[in-house]
């Protein structure tokens, strides 16, 4: 998953994948080509918008919650620029680390279920290359309900509340 040669703390836009364990439709749902966010996602969601006051190097880009999984575009700017200490910078896997143990936390408190795993184990990541490939991330990104067709797996409620 992780490219063997890249510093994931280097400057740059990042596109990653986080799924839901066993892929649980936990977070919504898509009606009409639009996601409805459940309550968890909902949660999710703030978790995401609350990231950069953990890390001072991080820019939110794209953002798309979907029933199982989540789609975004993750920034790290230059830590001097940021005002973050040399060597104090945090890099792409502590923000993910972070991103779903406070919304794994968030979402246990509210529904009483502590210790309950809420993601899959890693995540999938691409290194951004070009402006062209961040406008192709963005936009796949931001359609990805459109895109869809939301079956409940195995027979379960369409309901993620």
């Amino acid at each position: 998953m992780r490219h063997p040669l890249h510093d994931y703390t280097t400057p740059g836009a990042y596109f990653i994948t986080f799924v839901t364990l066993d892929r649980q439709n936990l977070l919504g749902t898509i009606r009409d080509g639009k996601f409805q966010s459940s309550k968890r996602g909902k949660i999710v969601e703030r978790t995401w918008f609350d990231l950069p006051r953990y890390f001072p190097n991080l820019q939110l880009d794209a953002f798309q919650l979907m029933p199982d999984h989540v789609h975004c575009i993750m920034i790290l700017v230059d830590p001097k620029l940021s005002g973050v200490l040399p060597g104090k910078a945090k890099g792409i896997p502590q923000v993910v680390q972070a991103f779903k143990g406070m919304s794994a936390r968030k979402i246990n408190r509210v529904f009483g279920t502590p210790g309950q795993a809420v993601w899959q184990r890693g995540y999938n990541d691409r290194v951004i290359r070009s402006e062209r490939e961040l406008e192709k991330f963005r936009q796949y990104t931001l359609t990805n309900p459109l895109r869809q067709v939301f079956r409940p797996a195995d027979g379960a409620s369409a309901s993620t509340q």
